[in-house]
């Protein structure tokens, strides 16, 4: 064969060869690599993120290494590996409420062994924690990528929330016939004057998370912090409340609500119930149509994409 026919041939197959390539495989090839390893460059568009390293050996994905600090500050770190095949798990949380499983990392722990649990609530027997903001990648696709390291290779990656989120509003009305009209209060006055606390006890939330989905059914309690309220012009208030893992399958989110009045008010407690489901990176808006005397006028539950980001601590990384 004309040895440039044989060329040409032999390009022809190694092109074939590669577009053969898994789909879910991200390749970085730096041909003529001296050596063994080489660095490979890890990326966020989240500060403070940890990332968990996963070697391949014998078709499986074990545990390799951590990196939680040296950071950059374009949200970068370097880390130098074997050639070979890895999978990056980014996670970014901050809190005490949950704990990543398996407790002890070792050579031994698969890259799906990884998932993170919600703690026990020591003061309600029964409950749990509201948990922590956990960042978790962006797709289960992206999260399961698998990198061929031959050379020099950037690993990026994006993060979204990978916990959902129950805010309550509090408006003050007048019902009239079919008609509602909202009362604002002059200030400094605001409807948040005649409320002691409100307090949330929420059933069927997911109990731990990992890449793909929340499992489990358990239940939280929680009280808002009054003197976090955010007051708008009109007097009416607004409490974010707690981060809670996604729910199993199309289970319910069942969600109690009390307002309890202050000590030195005329007004009776105030309770409600509403059924919701938990998603990633959602907000469930609660919000109650109260009267002057805080009678409960009506109801309303939207959903909502959570689209910020909160910076936070190393969290269980400590």
């Amino acid at each position: 064969m004309n040895k440039g026919y044989y060329i040409i041939y032999m390009l022809i197959i190694l092109m074939t060869a590669c577009s053969n390539e898994d789909e879910n495989r991200l390749v970085h090839d730096d041909t003529k690599l001296e050596g063994k390893g080489d660095f490979v460059t890890l990326s966020s568009q989240v500060k403070d993120v940890s990332v968990l390293i996963f070697g391949e050996k014998d078709d499986a994905f074990n545990y390799q290494s951590k990196i939680s600090s040296g950071w950059d500050a374009n949200n970068q770190v370097q880390t130098k590996l074997k050639l070979g095949e890895y999978k990056f798990l980014f996670i970014k949380t901050a809190g005490d409420s949950t704990t990543l499983f398996p407790t002890e990392l070792k050579a031994t722990t698969k890259f799906e062994d990884i998932h993170i649990k919600v703690n026990d609530d020591a003061l309600h027997p029964g409950y749990v924690k509201p948990v922590d903001q956990i960042y978790f990648p962006e797709t289960t696709l992206l999260a399961d990528s698998v990198y061929t390291i031959t050379g020099p290779t950037t690993v990026k990656n994006k993060l979204t929330r990978a916990v959902g989120q129950v805010v309550v509003n509090v408006h003050r009305v007048a019902k009239n016939g079919n008609d509602t009209t909202h009362l604002p209060f002059t200030k400094p006055q605001n409807v948040m004057d005649n409320i002691g606390d409100i307090t949330l006890d929420i059933s069927g939330i997911g109990e731990y998370i990992n890449i793909k989905e929340g499992k489990g059914s358990v239940k939280t309690f929680y009280t808002f912090d009054n003197t976090k309220a955010k007051i708008d012009a009109k007097g009416f208030a607004s409490l974010e409340g707690p981060f809670l893992f996604p729910t199993v399958d199309e289970n319910k989110t069942i969600i109690k609500v009390t307002v309890n009045p202050a000590s030195d008010s005329p007004f009776p407690i105030l309770k409600t119930e509403v059924e919701s489901r938990v998603k990633r990176n959602e907000q469930i808006i609660i919000t109650l149509l109260v009267t002057s005397t805080y009678q409960l006028i009506d109801i309303s539950v939207d959903v909502e994409p959570m689209s910020d980001v909160h910076d936070g601590d190393s969290g269980i990384w400590e």
